[in-house]
């Protein structure tokens, strides 16, 4: 499996990304989530960074953007899926407004 992401959810710049890890337990492969929530922002450059360091305002959006990832996680992790195949699989954005 790729190290690409299976999901975004997006408000503002703050955006929280989906990871999907096959794990195993006593020969019983199951899949497992990792969430991380970054803040996007351009520095004096015009380059574009991303942060794991908030603003006040910020908190918001990343209470959202966490509640809709576990939402989604916790849906998913009910489903029994088959092993994840190695693709170009395309992970989806959603953009909270």
């Amino acid at each position: 499996m790729g190290n690409q992401p299976i999901m975004k959810f997006k408000a503002g710049a703050i955006e929280a990304t989906i990871w999907e890890n096959e794990m195993e337990k006593e020969g019983r492969k199951f899949l497992q989530y990792s969430i991380s929530i970054l803040r996007n922002f351009q520095d004096k450059e015009q380059k574009w960074r991303s942060t794991s360091s908030y603003n006040a305002n910020d908190l918001p959006k990343v209470t959202l953007v966490s509640q809709k990832a576990y939402e989604w996680a916790m849906l998913k992790s009910g489903v029994d899926k088959p092993k994840p195949q190695e693709s170009s699989q395309q992970y989806t954005v959603e953009t909270i407004r």
